[in-house]
C-alpha cells in the first residue's frame, strides 16, 4: 500500500512542473512588451526629423487624394447628369460639304451683286490687242469674273448680230445660252470698265469656264477658273462657237 501513494505523489509533482514552465513563459514576454514599449515611448527629439520637400510632397499628395475622392463622390452621386458636364468636349472644325457649298453660293452671290472682279488686269498684246491677266492666285473653281452685259432674247440678239457684222471694228461680243429651255443672250458689245467681254478665246489651252448662276429668279453668266492659275497667266476660255460662217468671219474661233 505505501508504495501506491508513493507513485501518485511522483505523478502529480510531474504535472505541478509544467504550469511553472507557461509562467516562466509568459513572464518574458510580458518583459519583452516592455522593453518595446520602453523603446517607443522615447522622446520625439530622437526621432528623425522630416525635410520641408517631405512635408511638401505629403500635402500635394494628400490634396490630390482629397480633389479625386471629391470628384468620383460628385459623379457618383450625379448618376443622372452627362459625362459632357464634368468634362470639356472637343468640336471638329471640319465642314461638310453642304457647308462649304453654301460658304462658296454667298460668296459668289457678294461678288456678282457688287460687280467684284478682283485678280485681274488688262494688258495690251500685238496680235490680240487687249487681254485679261491673273495678277493674284486662283484656285480651281475660283470665281474669277461675270460676262456681264444685257440680258436679251434670242430673236433680238439675231437682229443686233446682223448689224453688228455690218461693222468688223465692233468684234463678238454676243454670248448665246440656254436658260429654262429658252435660248438667250448676253450682249457685252458697249464698252463698260467690265473684265469679261474682255478675255480671250482659246479651244484648247482655255483655263476658265462659263458658268450659269441663278440670283433671284435671274441668271448670270459668270467665269470661273478651271484649274490652277498662277500670276502672270493669261485668263482664256472656249467661246464655243461652232458655227461655219462664225469660223470664216473669225477664224481664231477654231484655235
Amino acid at each position: 500500500m505505501p508504495s501506491r501513494v508513493k507513485k501518485a505523489k511522483s505523478r502529480s509533482r510531474k504535472e505541478n512542473k509544467e504550469p511553472k514552465a507557461k509562467i516562466k513563459d509568459a513572464e518574458t514576454t510580458m518583459e519583452s512588451n516592455q522593453e518595446h514599449r520602453s523603446q517607443d515611448a522615447q522622446p520625439a527629439e530622437v526621432r528623425p526629423k522630416k525635410t520641408s520637400r517631405q512635408v511638401r510632397s505629403v500635402r500635394m499628395l494628400s490634396s490630390v487624394l482629397n480633389t479625386s475622392i471629391s470628384n468620383r463622390s460628385c459623379l457618383n452621386t450625379s448618376s443622372n447628369r452627362k459625362i459632357t458636364d464634368f468634362f470639356q468636349v472637343r468640336k471638329s472644325s471640319r465642314k461638310t460639304k453642304s457647308d462649304l457649298e453654301k460658304e462658296k453660293r454667298y460668296t459668289f452671290e457678294n461678288l456678282i451683286k457688287n460687280c467684284i472682279e478682283d485678280g485681274l488686269e488688262i494688258r495690251h498684246m500685238n496680235e490680240k490687242g487687249r487681254g485679261i491677266f491673273a495678277c493674284k492666285y486662283f484656285k480651281k473653281g475660283d470665281f474669277v469674273c461675270e460676262y456681264a452685259g444685257e440680258m436679251i432674247s434670242y430673236q433680238v440678239a439675231k437682229k443686233r448680230e446682223e448689224l453688228y457684222a455690218q461693222d468688223l471694228s465692233i468684234g463678238c461680243y454676243m454670248y448665246f445660252f440656254e436658260y429654262k429651255a429658252k435660248i438667250w443672250c448676253i450682249d457685252a458689245t458697249s464698252e463698260t470698265q467690265r473684265l469679261g467681254r474682255l478675255l480671250n478665246h482659246s479651244k484648247t489651252e482655255g483655263n476658265c469656264r462659263t458658268q450659269l448662276f441663278e440670283i433671284g429668279s435671274k441668271p448670270h453668266l459668270i467665269l470661273v477658273a478651271a484649274r490652277d492659275i498662277e500670276p502672270g497667266e493669261e485668263m482664256l476660255y472656249d467661246y464655243g462657237d461652232r458655227n461655219k460662217n462664225s469660223i470664216n468671219s473669225h477664224p481664231w474661233l477654231a484655235k
